[in-house]
């Protein structure tokens, strides 16, 4: 993802892992867990993990498309604060399908990140981001 915290004049990028457990609800919902470990870069060759923990809710809006919401709290260990953290994103199957017992499927996720430390004297975290990823349903 691409960070832009306030008043910096470093060239802030960082990527990482995630990790998601879903659980399919009722008329597209979808409901639960997101983790994230990712390494910031600042420009000048320093990195700095980024951990996010957060409850993750997405609803189908069309055949292949969803849009969601991460809400949770990251840890980032540049000024080894923890703050509140806010993902709006929307995601597209790119490929998918089904055997007897296994499903599988190729997605891309393209998003926003609110993640605000300020409140403890450091920055928001604000980014976008985009990732793909491979799920497997059983």
């Amino acid at each position: 993802f691409r960070i832009d915290p306030n008043n910096d004049a470093y060239n802030w990028t960082a990527q990482g892992q995630t990790f998601a457990v879903n659980w399919d609800l009722e008329s597209d919902v979808v409901l639960g867990y997101y983790g994230e470990a990712s390494d910031m870069n600042d420009g000048w060759g320093d990195v700095y993990p980024f951990v996010v923990n957060a409850l993750a809710v997405s609803k189908g809006v069309m055949k292949n498309a969803s849009v969601g919401l991460h809400l949770g709290s990251f840890y980032e260990d540049y000024g080894g604060y923890t703050g509140m953290l806010t993902d709006v994103f929307g995601t597209v199957t790119v490929l998918g399908g089904t055997a007897d017992k296994v499903s599988g499927s190729l997605k891309a996720t393209f998003g926003g990140r609110f993640a605000d430390a300020n409140w403890q004297g450091s920055q928001t975290w604000n980014s976008y981001f985009v990732s793909v990823a491979v799920g497997i349903g059983i």
